[in-house]
């Protein structure tokens, strides 16, 4: 049904355990989805790290159920009848073990949108194996490509297959749900974190002869990937310039007092620069040590050559405590009950007809598994006799 938000009145259950897919189903009640986490009644193993699992669990609803008991996967068919999203990420077969798979889901709601995320995916000779950062980044070729030419792998490189694997698993659902709009009809989704990793290794290619070929080796010392895409240290902190074409390097060359670089064969052209990348790479980190980055940032910027000061910290926290960032909901001010007062990153999506949501802070364990029920039909005795038998041991109470 329409409403104030972009996902009014869709009902995701999320059965995730750890980040990832837990993520997912985070950017899909930012835009306004009733998102019913289902735990088992220990919790999901992340509790116990309140800065990623606030992170991925903003928002949610939380249920506590013993999926090995026959009530509580009552109470989960009864919840998947009422809802268009189903999302985890158990290894193969222990969703059908549970009784969650997707054949058994459908039997109760046809037009399931039924969402797996797995490690390695639901085939294949590492379908069972399990699946953490960095693994699939070691597996797909990051550690070693932000390594820098020649150099061991590094742990600390962009390729997250959580965040990745979350957010295109996000806009698997959203083309889902467009389809099913249009047709009547759910279907079964599957996005290892495998493909997310494989998606940002998309620069990669093959040539004729099946050799890998890249437009981004990143030099041994990690400052970029050729003279004109990469980080200079000036004589007051760091600079990253990003200038592309010959004419963006006529400006540089002329803000820097250079330009006699145009008038040289060595650097006339695209070609000959990336040939003589090393030289040229040496007169501009010899011109930027002349320079402060301030100095340096504003003459690049008024000859209109992209390049920004690298900050010396992290934008984060200091960006939390922007007060034009809370206003406008790029940071959330959120209360909870286990931390207190937090504030942390907000909506990600900006729509001015229909805005994102704030839904408050992630759930205690259990915390609307009455509220939850009842909205599904069950009544008070049998709410009681749930939780007071299989799934009483570690259901949090409500505040």
């Amino acid at each position: 049904a329409p409403g104030a938000h972009p996902l009014s009145g869709v009902r995701v259950l999320d059965f995730s355990n750890y980040f990832a897919t837990a993520y997912g189903a985070k950017l899909l009640a930012d835009l306004g989805a009733d998102v019913i986490k289902v735990e088992a009644i220990g919790g999901d193993p992340m509790r116990p790290l309140p800065n990623p699992f606030e992170a991925c669990q903003r928002g949610k609803r939380s249920i506590a159920l013993d999926l090995k008991h026959p009530a509580a996967v009552a109470a989960a068919l009864d919840l998947a009848r009422s809802a268009d999203v189903v999302m985890h990420n158990f290894r193969p077969g222990k969703a059908e073990k549970l009784g969650i798979g997707y054949e058994q889901l459908l039997a109760v709601r046809p037009d399931l949108i039924y969402c797996y995320l797995p490690g390695f995916g639901s085939t294949g000779p590492k379908s069972l194996y399990k699946s953490f950062a960095p693994l699939l980044s070691g597996f797909t070729g990051p550690l070693y490509e932000a390594a820098g030419e020649g150099r061991p792998p590094v742990r600390r490189t962009i390729g997250n297959e959580d965040y990745n694997n979350g957010f295109v698993g996000a806009v698997a659902v959203l083309m889902a749900l467009e389809h099913r709009a249009r047709t009547g009809q759910g279907q079964r989704l599957e996005n290892p974190q495998l493909h997310s990793s494989l998606f940002v290794q998309t620069h990669q290619q093959l040539d004729p002869d099946g050799n890998a070929v890249s437009d981004l080796q990143l030099d041994a010392d990690q400052f970029g990937w050729g003279p004109l895409y990469r980080l200079y240290p000036t004589a007051r902190g760091w600079l990253c310039l990003a200038c592309v074409g010959d004419a963006a390097f006529a400006r540089l060359a002329g803000a820097l007092d250079l330009d006699d670089l145009v008038a040289d064969a060595a650097f006339a052209t695209e070609a000959a620069r990336t040939t003589n990348a090393v030289a040229l790479a040496a007169r501009l980190t010899a011109r930027f040590a002349e320079l402060g980055a301030a100095d340096a940032w504003a003459r690049l910027d008024a000859a209109g050559v992209p390049c920004e000061i690298a900050a010396e910290a992290p934008v984060q926290p200091d960006y939390l405590w922007e007060e034009w960032a809370l206003a406008s909901g790029r940071v959330f001010e959120q209360q909870t009950v286990p931390y207190g007062y937090v504030r942390e990153i907000g909506l990600t999506v900006r729509l001015t007809g229909t805005p994102g949501a704030t839904n408050g802070p992630a759930p205690l364990l259990g915390e609307h598994s009455a509220e939850v029920l009842a909205g599904v039909g069950w009544a008070e005795d049998r709410i009681a006799e749930l939780l007071a038998g299989p799934c009483r041991q570690h259901v949090a109470p409500a505040g």
